[in-house]
């Protein structure tokens, strides 16, 4: 099976040094590890059930110019036209309490977290990923977009936010000894 790795400090009767972060030896520091590119995708393919829903979810920004973030409910599906593909299947977006501006967002501590996650499961829904807009308007409607082949996808900040939220809702898998 698969497993998942442990990088914490391991200190045991046999060092013969006070506890980390005072002392550290060979036999309580984790082994070395190398960071690969993730090799198997997590789902290949997005599907919003119903397209006014990002709709919706942009009006805020149309009518404010601030940036918004969001929790999408969904689904996880199998993807037939991709070999072991899978697909999220988006029905919902719940945006949680924020604080946002032009070019900041701020996700706050949500006192109907617990509501709204037994409302989805009750509606057979999971927490599936998250949204964020980062667009900045322009003159005549148009809006200037950085992200690009020639540019960045996701900024180190954006990558650490969602690398936290994967560690704090996992996609759990039959194959892996927590799973």
């Amino acid at each position: 099976p698969l497993q998942n790795l442990s990088c914490k400090v391991q200190h045991s009767s046999r060092c013969e040094h006070l506890p980390y972060p005072q002392g550290i030896c060979s036999k309580c520091q984790p082994s070395a590890i190398t960071l690969n590119r993730q090799p198997w995708r997590h789902v290949d393919s997005i599907m919003f059930e119903n397209p006014q829903l990002v709709d919706r979810y942009l009006q805020f920004w149309r009518e404010s110019g601030n940036q918004r973030g969001g929790w999408l409910y969904g689904r996880y599906e199998l993807h037939p036209e991709v070999p072991l593909g899978m697909k999220a299947v988006v029905c919902a977006i719940y945006e949680p309490p924020q604080e946002s501006s032009k070019d900041t967002l701020k996700l706050l501590p949500d006192p109907k977290e617990e509501v709204v996650e037994e409302i989805a499961a009750n509606l057979g829904l999971r927490r599936v990923g998250w949204i964020f807009t980062d667009l900045i308007p322009m003159s005549g409607g148009k809006v200037k977009c950085f992200r690009g082949v020639d540019t960045h996808f996701l900024s180190a900040q954006e990558i650490i936010t969602a690398a936290h939220y994967q560690n704090i809702f996992p996609n759990k898998c039959k194959q892996t000894d927590d799973g």
